[in-house]
């Protein structure tokens, strides 16, 4: 039985469509989650996925919201009838289409469209209501098979970010005696191909960072579980490297952002949140004695951790810098900073 707080929520979101509906056609895009809890991070999650999508049909953003009912994306568009039959291919054809729901209440009309075929069951190939009405499934299955599908999908995408960022930044050549394909820089211990397994490695165990954030109730009681993680990378890359240094910053400032990303990504956040958030994480991190860190941090240099704890001031400068498409401008301003 659907809850109270449930039931006026979705009243809520009836009154809102009908306002947009009054002056065009309005797009609504939800998770499809079981059960009375429809706030799993994991809907945030491909919510947030599959709005650029819905965009990309015809539909133009609104606001996104947040209720007892799970989060929705508010969209308008000119012709509700079209986008209803992009939306449905998009919900039976895209890997994750089955957990989402996209509903069209075209321009002055109060109902929404109705879908031409019936959706099928998340883990059968019954009809969804049947199995519903029936109780075929335990919540805890379908809610399982919704999170599991989830990663599954998103885990390679942020992995392919990852690489490619990585080798992005190493494949850059003239890099002022840091390692290129064409040059070991000033160093004996690295060359491209150290560094590339290197790369290959810690992909793969950094990218849980980002689930760690998306799943956390708050950010200031990760810092064992991002140690850990971070440990982690770590062991990776010393293997690659014969137990050379060639990413341990990076493990740290990838491996903040990424927790502030996941994170902000399940509080609705905003683009300057992940940063925000990301002091969070860094004031809860201390300075193992034996570390760089804190003999820079003794001597009154901030290092990596106080440059974290300014919300990585100087990465969020960078990103802009980036959209210039200059990579060495980009370097040359994090060298000189």
């Amino acid at each position: 039985m659907v809850n109270d707080k449930i039931l006026i929520a979705r009243e809520n979101r009836r009154k809102k469509v009908k306002i947009i509906a009054e002056k065009t056609s309005a797009v609504t895009l939800k998770a499809n989650i079981p059960g009375d809890d429809k706030n799993l991070p994991e809907g945030y999650l491909i919510v947030n996925y599959f709005i650029k999508k819905v965009m990309a049909l015809g539909a133009k953003f609104i606001e996104i919201e947040d209720s007892q009912d799970g989060v929705t994306v508010y969209f308008s568009a000119e012709d509700g009838k079209k986008i209803k039959n992009l939306a449905q291919d998009l919900e039976e054809n895209h890997p994750l289409g089955r957990l989402i729901d996209i509903d069209v209440t075209p321009y002055l009309e109060e109902t929404s469209l109705s879908r031409k075929r019936m959706r099928k069951c998340f883990l059968c190939d019954n009809p969804a209501f049947v199995c519903g009405r029936n109780k075929t499934h335990k919540t805890t299955e379908l809610l399982r098979f919704f999170k599991e599908k989830t990663e599954e999908h998103i885990k390679p995408l942020i992995e392919k970010v990852i690489l490619e960022s990585m080798f992005s930044e190493l494949n850059l050549e003239n890099k002022f005696g840091l390692v290129t394909p064409t040059s070991n820089g000033s160093h004996t211990d690295l060359n491209y191909k150290i560094m590339s397994n290197a790369i290959e490695k810690i992909v793969a165990p950094l990218s849980k960072a980002f689930f760690i954030g998306l799943r956390a109730e708050r950010l200031d009681n990760l810092t064992d579980k991002l140690i850990k993680l971070g440990l982690e990378c770590e062991e990776e890359m010393l293997k690659a490297t014969s137990g050379a240094n060639a990413y341990k910053g990076f493990i740290f400032v990838g491996g903040v952002l990424l927790t502030s990303l996941g994170y902000t990504i399940r509080v609705n956040g905003t683009e300057d949140d992940v940063y925000n958030n990301a002091k969070i994480i860094c004031d809860n991190f201390t300075y193992p004695l034996d570390t760089f860190g804190a003999v820079a941090h003794k001597s009154g240099f901030g290092g990596v951790r106080e440059e974290g704890k300014k919300g990585f001031p100087n990465v969020k400068l960078a990103e802009k810098l980036l959209e210039e498409n200059n990579l060495n401008k980009v370097l040359i301003y994090i060298i000189s900073s």
